[in-house]
């Protein structure tokens, strides 16, 4: 038996240093042919701006094209530039679009040798003239092949008027769903998503609004994080929704619309932008009203249709940027953001007759400031960037029952019915900082620290038809959040 264990005994270390030798192979050789071998193929890069102003446009689209295909896609970064690493030696077009502006395209050959072959680009804006078309097609989305991410675009979107944010998130991200109250649940999930503005974070808001945290119209591209997501947003485990708000762009602009349809819905939206050099300011306000607010919930039936009474419900949205670039290494956003809803609660009359009426309002301001650190000369294209950003949030929710209600809520297993009455409010405050270091292309190092302060108060009460005093609360909110992180992306080859 002595020799039968020692073989066994052998054999069993033979296999666990293979476990470990293999990949440590693996991993050496990635290592090696992503960042030590000079790479035979060159690179493509350059900027995007305002042809007038000077101002960088970040979130375009450039394409390479060679031969009627195209090659590779890239955005441009906060700063207006891009780059395309590892492209095969030869003739290429690099075409750039932007809403708002003309599309442009540039011939550039790229030789093996090459560091780094150039396309700038200054794009001339153009007015942009609406016409009435007809339209069927799903919300535009592109998928990062690297990431999964989709991305929703804003140039290839033509939505009705009537689309909120929440509608748009359910049709982009796999496993959404809409409740019947309008609210958006992720793979079962409730209210675990968070929005990122330009950058900032805006905390969620009150359990139970039904308002629109703002309209899609501000919106320039949005990037769906679905799963798999950096240490960065290590707090949220359903989605992160990260949104880039419109660029102010060209000289002034103004447009107004409006709308009608059945259920008396209507809506108007007025839009301003100007930027004068360093300076772009861009505004957005919009109104919706219909008699369809929520999903009715009374049947009739004797004629075997629903009831829509008691259904009206009216939207406010305003939303304002300033952007300020004082160079091309800064870029400062300031948005301001404001909505309202009110609107009355649709009720069966068979389980009593109420006047309840609610109101939900929800607002932010962010600030943000962006640094790009002066690149390296040399061909690791190493480069730094510096984002600090602070915000304010707040929201408040209202519900105001009719003077003559029949009580028709229970807590169970209670069966006194009673009327009830909600008032919360909220405020949160806090800052944000990133700093990112990319000693080369195909690594990055970033680290960052998120910290807030909330404060709150809720009114809740609750009375018999008798007037007898039900469960109630009224008490403060205070609470904090404080998070540093550390996250490294390695990327071996840029197919993944």
């Amino acid at each position: 038996m002595a020799p039968d264990q020692g073989q066994l005994t052998h054999v069993y270390g033979e296999r666990m240093n293979s476990k470990i030798l293999y990949p440590t192979l693996v991993v050496a050789w990635l290592v090696a042919a992503g960042f030590t071998t000079p790479p035979a193929d060159g690179d493509v890069g350059g900027s995007v701006a305002d042809s007038t102003t000077g101002t960088p446009l970040p979130g375009g689209e450039v394409r390479m094209v060679r031969n009627g295909n195209t090659i590779a896609t890239t955005t441009t970064d906060a700063f207006g530039r891009y780059v395309i690493h590892n492209v095969p030696a030869g003739s290429y077009s690099v075409e750039v679009r932007y809403l708002g502006y003309r599309s442009e395209a540039r011939n550039v050959a790229i030789g093996a040798t090459d560091a780094l072959a150039r396309a700038d680009f200054r794009l001339v804006p153009l007015p942009i003239n609406l016409s009435a078309v007809e339209v069927s097609s799903s919300v535009p989305l592109a998928v990062d092949t690297r990431t999964g991410n989709q991305i929703f675009k804003q140039n290839d979107y033509h939505g009705a008027p009537t689309n909120t944010t929440s509608q748009i998130l359910q049709q982009s991200i796999v496993g959404a769903a809409r409740a019947p109250t309008g609210e958006v649940h992720i793979r079962g999930q409730h209210a675990e998503y968070t929005y990122y503005v330009d950058g900032v974070p805006v905390p969620a808001g009150i359990s139970g609004s039904l308002n629109e945290l703002f309209d899609p119209q501000v919106v320039n591209q949005i990037d769906f994080q679905t799963g798999g997501w950096d240490a960065e947003y290590g707090n949220k485990n359903a989605a992160v929704v990260n949104v880039t708000t419109r660029i102010p762009s060209g000289g002034f602009h103004l447009d107004a619309s409006g709308y009608g349809g059945s259920f008396s819905a209507n809506g108007q939206t007025l839009n301003l932008s100007t930027n004068a050099g360093k300076v772009g300011l861009f505004f957005s306000g919009a109104r919706q009203a219909t008699d369809m607010r929520r999903e009715p919930v009374a049947f009739d039936s004797l004629h075997n249709t629903v009831s829509n009474f008691h259904n009206d419900g009216t939207d406010l949205f305003g939303f304002g940027k300033l952007q300020y670039v004082p160079t091309d290494h800064d870029v400062v956003n300031l948005d301001v953001n404001r909505t309202r809803t009110r609107f009355a609660v649709p009720f069966d009359s068979v389980e009593g007759i109420i006047d309840d009426h609610q109101q939900d309002v929800n607002g932010f301001v962010n600030l943000g400031w962006r640094h790009r650190f002066a690149e390296s000369s040399s061909e690791s294209g190493r480069s730094a960037e510096l984002f600090t950003g602070a915000f304010f949030r707040d929201g408040s929710l209202n519900y105001t029952p009719g003077l003559t209600d029949d009580p028709t809520f229970v807590f169970a297993p209670d069966t006194t019915h009673y009327v009830l009455s909600e008032d919360r409010n909220f405020h949160t405050a806090g800052l944000k900082l990133d700093y990112t270091l990319q000693p080369h292309h195909g690594l990055e190092l970033k680290t960052g620290v998120l910290a807030s302060l909330t404060r709150g108060h809720e009114d809740f009460s609750s009375v018999t038809s008798t007037g007898n005093l039900g469960p109630a609360s009224n008490s403060d909110l205070k609470g904090s959040d404080f998070g540093v992180y550390a996250q490294t992306a390695i990327a071996p080859s840029d197919k993944w």
